[in-house]
């Protein structure tokens, strides 16, 4: 009996990881997608 309630606490942890993970990376992608927004609107070759 004592193992079941570690066992279950593992797993929320595990999920938990799992979705702070991909919340970085959602982060990261809309970051990385905002600064090529912002640098595509330069001008492209020369004036």
């Amino acid at each position: 009996m004592a193992g079941n309630p570690q066992g279950m606490l593992m797993d929320v942890q595990v999920k938990d990881n799992g979705e702070s993970e991909c919340h970085f990376v959602t982060k990261w992608i809309e970051f990385v997608t905002l600064i090529r927004v912002k640098t595509s609107r330069l001008p492209f070759g020369p004036s």
